[in-house]
C-alpha cells in the first residue's frame, strides 16, 4: 500500500500507511525522504506523508503538542489513517510504549483507533498488555470499557 500517490481523477491522497508502490514517493522509517518515481505528485500529498511521519514520532515521544501540530497542519491526517483497515495507529504507537497522556488524548480524538486492529491482529490495549504498561491499560479501560471488548487475532480479547 501506498504511503502517498496521487489518484489520477481528483487529485488527492488515498489512505497513508508504511509502504509505497510505483505511482507514488517513499518514506524511509528514519523519516528520511527517498525516492520520487512519479511526476504526478503533488505538493499536498508529500506534505499529507510528512504530517503522518510527524504523527508517529509524537505517538513514540508522546508528544501532545507534535499530535496537535499535526492536524493544524493536516486536519485530515488521522482520517487518512483510520481509512487503513489495519494500520498501527498512533494510539497503538502511544499505548505500547505507555505514553498515557497522548493515547487518552487521541482517543478522545478518534475513538474508532481504540477498536483498530494492526496488521498482527491486536489492538491498542493488546500492546499496552504486552508491553506491560498497565497504568496505560487501566486509564485506557477507565475512559472507554467496551476497549476489553474489542477482539484481536483468533477471537481473542485483551484479557485472553
Amino acid at each position: 500500500m501506498c504511503l502517498c500517490s496521487l489518484d489520477a481523477d481528483d487529485n488527492v491522497c488515498p489512505p497513508i500507511s508504511t509502504l509505497c508502490c510505483t505511482a507514488s514517493c517513499s518514506l524511509l522509517s528514519d523519516g528520511e525522504l527517498w525516492t520520487f518515481i512519479s511526476p504526478h505528485i503533488t505538493v499536498g500529498c508529500l506534505l499529507s506523508v510528512f504530517y503522518a511521519w510527524a504523527l508517529k514520532v509524537a505517538a513514540e515521544t508522546g508528544d501532545i503538542n507534535g499530535l496537535y501540530g499535526s492536524i493544524k497542519e493536516d486536519s485530515h491526517v488521522l482520517d487518512r489513517i483510520d481509512a487503513i483497515p489495519f494500520v498501527d495507529t498512533p494510539l497503538h504507537t502511544a499505548a505500547s510504549a505507555g505514553h498515557t497522556d497522548f493515547a487518552i488524548e487521541i482517543l478522545r480524538l478518534k475513538p474508532s483507533f481504540g477498536r483498530k486492529l494492526n496488521p498482527d491482529g491486536l489492538s491498542s490495549l493488546h500492546l499496552a498488555l504486552i508491553n506491560d504498561k498497565f497504568e496505560t491499560v487501566k486509564r485506557l479501560i477507565k475512559f472507554d470499557k467496551e476497549l476489553i471488548q474489542v477482539k484481536g487475532r483468533e477471537g481473542a480479547n485483551s484479557l485472553h
